[in-house]
């Protein structure tokens, strides 16, 4: 299983694309944790010339489709177009719970936090992280049963129910089943997940959740903490 970013220097020629489904990244730009292809984020793709490195493998599914500015981590069954500078990820035998376990894990605050201080262009050039800086990422899931992948397969599908959210909308009044509170219970959940099969300590978890969500423990701690 090997992440495969879209683009490269050169135009190849690719007639099959068209008509192809094409995921349309505008529509997703300003949306967070999302678990699943919105509605009216696909469109037709209708070019036959595509910037490519590896070629179109990473667009057939099943496979994870993994925004370059790192605001999702999407599972998809179908084959989809990933545009340039966004990554996909396949597997070699299909399979699904692992590619379902994976994009959970890429859509924590660990990810996040991890891909912050492996970029050197994310957060201080542009919102846009790299493919070197993922393969970097530490992969405790290959090492996980079928058994143990349970519980993120499980998990998945309950993220895949839930309203992305939109990046600076302000919040309406809740309601008594707030699907606010909903997200926010499930992605307690993924987070206490990747922190276990990381091993993460208390303080490990405190001091990524803070940096990533802006909370006050975080104020005066520094990147070279050696404890």
């Amino acid at each position: 299983m090997e992440p495969t970013e879209s683009g490269s220097e050169r135009n190849v020629l690719e007639p099959d694309l068209w008509g192809k489904r094409e995921l349309d990244m505008k529509t997703l730009s300003r949306l967070r944790y999302v678990f699943s292809i919105p509605e009216g984020a696909v469109r037709q793709c209708k070019y036959f010339y595509l910037r490519r490195r590896q070629g179109l493998e990473v667009c057939r599914g099943p496979h994870v489709i993994i925004s370059a500015a790192r605001n999702f981590a999407i599972y998809e069954e179908d084959y989809l177009v990933i545009p340039a500078r966004q990554i996909g990820i396949v597997s070699a035998n299909d399979d699904r719970d692992l590619l379902k376990a994976l994009s959970l894990f890429l859509s924590s605050d660990f990810a996040f936090y991890h891909q912050l201080f492996t970029s050197t262009e994310f957060g201080v050039k542009r919102d846009r992280a790299t493919l070197d800086a993922l393969k970097q990422m530490p992969s405790p899931l290959f090492d996980l049963s079928r058994a143990e992948l349970t519980p993120w397969v499980s998990l998945h599908q309950r993220l895949c129910k839930t309203t992305p959210r939109v990046v600076g909308k302000q919040s309406s009044t809740p309601s008594l089943f707030d699907q606010d509170d909903l997200l926010d219970a499930l992605l307690a959940e993924l987070n206490d997940l990747v922190s276990e099969s990381l091993g993460l300590s208390e303080r490990d978890r405190a001091l990524i959740s803070d940096f990533v969500h802006g909370g006050p423990r975080f104020v005066g701690c520094t990147c070279n903490d050696s404890s």
